[in-house]
């Protein structure tokens, strides 16, 4: 399939290709468990106008705790200091959920996370065409390398790793295959499916978590945004 041509691209836009597909047209079906991972406190605060102190994110992750939100990402640390600081201090409160926090597949970025004491490292890469070819200039088996020693080394520093792939539904889905099966084999547990541009639809986000579903048993996260509720 040539990912650059098709009615997902315009001179206008880019959307997501699998929900073209004629699997997607198929009847949806829900799982019998969802957990909530919230990431409120680290994606909230990039709409336009949103910006959360330390003690509101403090009391908002004792709410989301309240409410039963099973995971908390607690934020970015790498980016300020006070958003290091403020999860540290969530980190303190011992809620009930488990902590976890953003990282780029770097050193400083995993230490910093460790140091901090959160139970998970969300590993951030890209990995659809669109950002590998015009923004990060990044080959498909570089950014497998990248993941996979950043997985290595967030286990070595006692953190439960995330593969989060950024723009997962506009990825070719035989890059995605090597990438998510290789990382499971190394013993990465959990994988986020991650719509960036809010560009599939509910059917399209169906067929990509139902392949990844016959590739690998691992927990799976689907992280969207809300355009098309």
């Amino acid at each position: 399939m040539d990912l650059e041509r098709g009615p997902w691209k315009k001179d206008y836009y880019w959307v997501s290709h699998y929900q073209f597909l004629t699997e997607t047209q198929t009847g949806l079906r829900l799982p019998e468990k969802v957990t909530f991972h919230d990431s409120t406190l680290r994606d909230g605060e990039q709409a336009p106008g949103v910006v959360f102190s330390p003690q509101d994110k403090i009391e908002i992750a004792k709410l989301l705790d309240a409410a039963g939100i099973q995971y908390i990402e607690a934020g970015f640390p790498i980016v300020s200091k006070a958003d290091r600081e403020a999860i540290e201090k969530i980190v303190e409160l011992g809620l009930k959920a488990r902590i976890t926090c953003l990282c780029r597949a770097r050193a400083e970025d995993i230490e910093m996370a460790a140091a901090i004491g959160v139970w998970g490292a969300i590993l951030e890469v890209p990995v659809s065409q669109v950002r590998l070819k015009y923004q990060f200039g990044w080959e498909e088996d570089e950014v497998i390398e990248k993941f996979m020693a950043a997985a290595g080394m967030a286990r070595e520093k006692g953190l439960v790793p995330y593969l989060f792939m950024i723009d997962s539904t506009r990825a070719d889905l035989n890059f995605l295959e090597k990438l998510i099966t290789k990382a499971v084999k190394e013993g990465v547990e959990r994988v986020s499916i991650v719509d960036t541009a809010g560009c599939t639809t509910p059917r399209g986000m169906f067929y990509l978590a139902g392949k990844v579903r016959e590739w690998v048993d691992v927990d799976l996260e689907v992280h969207s945004r809300l355009d098309w509720l």
